[in-house]
Parts: structure tokens; C-alpha cells; sequence
């Protein structure tokens, strides 16, 4: 009988991926693009895994922050009311899938996100 090894990623590794999804829900402004950006300069040199995540988790944070001015700049012509509930369903939905990903151990790529690390 044959031994099956998996590795898994150390828990503590895990909750600081998840932790930098997390951020991106802070109803602070601006501590959602400045929460994953912190845990991705404090972790990016000791785990390739939060490195990741982090790096991931900050991309997308800012692509929503853009989408969100434009939304808002859109509110002129009044069809910015409609997206600024989408973007923020969208920001809700994507981020607890991949904090969920992350405290499974599994990589997270968001479906749509400007690449800026």
C-alpha cells in the first residue's frame, strides 16, 4: 500500500492570505487597497503563498477603487447609482471566495483585475 503525502500550507500562512482578502471589505476608505498592500510588504519576502494572495488581493482592491470613482463619476447621467451597487456586490462576492480559497490552502486568481504587481 502506497503513502499518499499532500502538503498543505501552515495554518498561519493560510490566515495571513485570508487576512489580506479580509481587508478589502474595511468600509474604511482607502484601508482596502492599503490593508493587502501592508500584509504583501510585511509577508512577500518569507511566504511565496501570502506573497501571492496579497499581491492578488491588492490588484484587485484597486481595480475596484477605479471602478468605484468612475461609478461615481458616472452618477452625473445617473446610470452611476446602478453600477456603484454592482461593483460593491461584485467587490462582497469575489472577496469571500478567495479568503475562502486562501484558508483552504488554494491559490485565487480574480476574474478580473488590472495587473499593477
Amino acid at each position: 500500500m502506497t503513502e499518499v503525502i499532500i502538503e498543505t500550507k501552515p495554518e498561519i500562512e493560510r490566515n495571513w492570505a485570508m487576512l489580506a482578502h479580509l481587508l478589502g471589505l474595511v468600509p474604511i476608505p482607502f484601508v482596502n487597497v492599503l490593508g493587502p498592500l501592508l500584509v504583501w510588504l510585511v509577508k512577500k519576502d518569507t511566504s511565496t503563498f501570502v506573497d501571492a494572495h496579497a499581491r492578488e488581493s491588492a490588484n484587485f482592491q484597486i481595480t475596484m477603487l477605479l471602478a468605484f470613482f468612475i461609478s461615481v463619476w458616472l452618477c452625473v447621467i445617473l446610470i452611476g447609482f446602478f453600477f456603484i451597487v454592482v461593483v460593491a456586490i461584485t467587490n462582497l462576492v469575489l472577496v469571500l471566495m478567495a479568503a475562502i480559497k486562501a484558508k483552504k490552502g488554494e491559490s485565487f486568481r480574480y476574474p478580473f483585475a488590472l495587473r499593477f504587481f
